[in-house]
């Protein structure tokens, strides 16, 4: 196979498979754990709670935030299936699958630092000894850029002032950051860089609760020959004041800065994950 290491992953390519499983993970979460018989990996039956999921496949569950980091991460695609239960290894609470181990770091809650991909690919490197020496850059070929991928939001642990606390779920869209944050009460659930309105299409300020949710739209606006839009198919969208809406966004990646016509822009998993979350009526914060 032709291969190439990542710190927490090794890609294999596939030319024999269909198109879209060509590139796949190598099940690095299954040979590290291989002949392991201990309470975790023994077959367990479902546990009743609406915040997990059981596999037969597996007969393993998988619950609250390894479950919500594994659907918008990939899913069965990249991490492959539960093989362990959740348990305590080198001081943190892990889960493995497949292709993967997840990691939750508490400190850092309501971060993308949360929940970590252990990194089995470089694990899998050192067992094997391949060269990890550096090697010159190429001609043509970009330095890679941090500064063109969205990175993470400021972390905050505590809402600001005038937050509606008292509310048992609300979201938080802060327009300095370029930021929404989930809250439970006080308790920060979970963040991501956002992008809301243009300076010529500022994003209402107030307070606001959800009032429809679509899980496709198509969105309509704009004047024709200047910054007329057509989108179909918007995903995961949640109105919360007139036109405003909450919504996955595939037409850019450039989160963390204003692009929209008034609508507060989200990745996509972050949309989806969302979109799950909120209920009719969850308030909606947008401050300066």
């Amino acid at each position: 196979l032709t291969v190439q290491y990542f710190e927490r992953a090794v890609f294999e390519w596939h030319p024999e498979a269909p198109a879209e499983w060509r590139v796949q993970l190598r099940r690095l979460g299954a040979e590290t754990t291989r002949g392991r018989s201990d309470q975790a990996f023994r077959p367990t039956p479902p546990i009743e709670s609406v915040a997990c999921q059981y596999f037969l496949e597996t007969q393993h569950n998988l619950c609250s935030g390894f479950r919500a980091f594994w659907e918008r991460h990939g899913a069965l695609r990249i991490f492959g299936y539960p093989i362990s239960e959740e348990l305590s290894e080198d001081g943190l609470t892990i889960q493995y699958f497949e292709r993967a181990r997840l990691e939750w770091h508490p400190e850092a809650r309501g971060t993308h630092d949360e929940i970590q991909v252990t990194p089995l690919g470089a694990w899998a490197a050192d067992r094997i000894g391949t060269a990890r020496d550096p090697l010159p850059q190429p001609p043509g070929v970009p330095v890679f850029d941090p500064e063109r991928f969205p990175g993470a939001p400021a972390l905050v642990r505590t809402p600001p002032a005038g937050a509606p606390v008292q509310e048992t779920k609300w979201i938080e869209v802060d327009l300095s950051q370029q930021a929404l944050r989930a809250w439970e009460g006080d308790r920060l659930v979970f963040s991501t860089l956002v992008s809301t309105g243009l300076p010529q299409y500022p994003t209402p300020v107030g307070t606001f609760r959800v009032y429809v949710k679509v899980r496709y739209e198509r969105m309509r606006g704009g004047t024709p020959g200047i910054d007329y839009y057509d989108l179909p198919n918007v995903p995961h969208t949640m109105y919360f004041y007139r036109g405003y809406a909450l919504h996955g966004a595939y037409w850019h990646n450039n989160f963390g800065h204003p692009m929209s016509h008034g609508c507060v822009n989200l990745p996509l998993d972050a949309a989806a994950w969302l979109y799950d979350w909120t209920p009719l009526g969850t308030v909606v914060w947008i401050h300066p």
